[in-house]
């Protein structure tokens, strides 16, 4: 299949490139906004060869295509003449708050990271594989390295997600990657493991895992989304603005993170998370599927480790909060 020729099918079948008003893709569907919905031409989509099904959500229509969708996409957005920041700027405008928009998110955040799980995953398969079949023991240095290697994925997860929100929201990927990477930085987390406590402008900073975590890093930089063109539109002067937005987006932001977004993430999830195991007590077949469901989609907590998912951040505030003085205004 020519996939050049095949983009242009779509366009052509859609109103053409001037009727696009947004598009972007998760792992297998592309999906479009369009500005006149009565110009696309669904049945002559449906017939095309490459297209697997066609759904519309909401207002925006989803073409199936496969695992060939992130090249469809980057040819589709060639041939449309659609740049990341217009394509983000159409998205904002006149965009209302619901649940729809909210799986929209994390769909575009988390899909471009998918490739590094199936990297990490796959790896960490053919390990098991390996010491099944008594071809290693799991003292071999190559055996030790390779499953270090798999677990880079996922403990720096933060910063991946940091750099795949950035990119969604319109802000400075290297600010966003940096946002991710305070979450797990060490001397941080050699703080945590020792129980130790850290105060902050006179308050008890909440002490937590964010190691293979989704929704600190996310909260982070969505803040930090915000606060950057607040203070871009506040400071007109050039020279200032390069040297005094950078230092208080990025400050205002961890600060924010680390004594409220983050906890609140990482509590919600853990809450969440308990309800389910709840639940497999009394409904175990239905919830154990279920159960494999979450941990391989939300991937909230520790994905390296599906049976652990919960016990470190369980840990981690039973440990804090039964501890009376770790109020957080002393």
């Amino acid at each position: 299949m020519n996939k050049e020729q095949f983009v242009k099918n779509i366009i052509e079948n859609i109103g053409g490139s001037d009727n696009v008003e947004h598009v972007t893709h998760c792992v297998t569907r592309l999906r479009l906004n369009l500005k006149d919905n009565s110009k696309i031409d669904v049945p002559a989509i449906e017939k095309l060869e490459g297209v697997l099904g066609y759904t519309l959500q909401g207002n925006q229509h989803q073409i199936i295509i496969g695992t060939a969708v992130k090249e469809v996409y980057d040819i589709f957005v060639k041939l449309a003449r659609i740049t990341e920041t217009t394509n983000q700027n159409q998205e904002n405008v006149n965009k209302k708050f619901g649940i729809q928009t909210i799986l929209d998110v994390l769909t575009s955040v988390i899909s471009p990271v998918i490739p590094a799980f199936c990297a990490a995953g796959m790896l960490k398969v053919a390990l098991l594989l390996l010491s099944t079949v008594g071809l290693c023991n799991g003292t071999e240095g190559a055996y030790i390295f390779f499953n270090m290697m798999a677990d880079v994925a996922f403990y720096f997860l933060p910063v991946l997600i940091g750099i795949s929100t950035a990119k969604r929201f319109n802000v400075d990927m290297w600010m966003g990657a940096c946002v991710g990477a305070s979450l797990i930085y060490p001397q941080f987390v050699s703080m945590v493991a020792e129980g130790e406590s850290l105060q902050v402008f006179g308050m008890n900073m909440p002490m937590f895992t964010y190691s293979s975590t989704i929704f600190p890093a996310l909260f982070g930089v969505i803040l930090l989304s915000y606060i950057d063109r607040f203070l871009n539109k506040l400071i007109k002067i050039d020279s200032i603005r390069l040297i005094i937005v950078p230092l208080l987006s990025f400050g205002l932001t961890v600060i924010v993170t680390f004594m409220v977004l983050a906890p609140l993430g990482n509590w919600g999830s853990c809450t969440f998370r308990r309800c389910i195991y709840m639940d497999v007590k009394y409904y175990r077949s239905f919830c154990w599927s279920y159960h494999w469901i979450l941990n391989a989609s939300i991937n909230i907590n520790r994905t390296s480790s599906v049976f652990n998912t919960s016990r470190d951040f369980r840990n981690d505030y039973e440990r804090f909060f039964s501890n009376p003085s770790n109020r957080i205004f002393t």
